[in-house]
């Protein structure tokens, strides 16, 4: 719960399966199969307490069917976009920017 600073967990056994909505969660971008290129995002950046209005991003499109996913510009992945089903406005990251190994 992001604006209450609350974090939930649910263990999941062995033998569950545990559904998403389709919107990817945070993962290491330095994967070299992972092919992005630097993109304008319409949303509010914040690392600790410098924020960035339209900050960089980086944009992935899958070829197999053109979905295009946007992320912060940081090693960790944070997802933005994805296409226009999931957008973020703003995001504040309480810890600095990783710059990523290219």
């Amino acid at each position: 719960d992001a604006s209450g600073e609350t974090t939930y967990t649910d263990t999941v056994g062995e033998k569950e399966t545990l559904m998403t909505t389709g919107v990817p969660g945070p993962f290491p971008i330095e994967d070299p199969r992972f092919e992005t290129e630097p993109t304008v995002t319409s949303a509010k950046v914040c690392f600790n307490d410098e924020c960035t209005e339209k900050a960089a991003g980086l944009l992935h499109r899958r070829a197999a069917n053109g979905t295009e996913f946007v992320y912060v510009d940081d090693a960790r992945g944070i997802p933005l976009r994805v296409n226009d089903a999931f957008v973020v406005r703003e995001i504040r990251i309480n810890d600095a920017k990783q710059e990523i190994a290219r």
